[in-house]
């Protein structure tokens, strides 16, 4: 749940500054952190965490 939320919430504030300004390449980058991170709550899967599991 804590993953949906803050992702919902990343994309929620770049997508309102995108709105308003010129979309700039921060701006896109944390729209697509956010949308990653509702991917992530809704799968259960995070690719990062699966990288540093096979490093070990």
């Amino acid at each position: 749940m804590v993953r949906i939320t803050s992702g919902l919430t990343l994309l929620a504030w770049s997508i309102a500054k995108m709105s308003r300004e010129q979309p700039s390449g921060s701006q896109l980058f944390v729209s697509i952190m956010g949308a990653q991170k509702v991917a992530e709550g809704i799968t259960h899967y995070c690719p990062l965490t699966e990288a540093l599991k096979n490093e070990k």
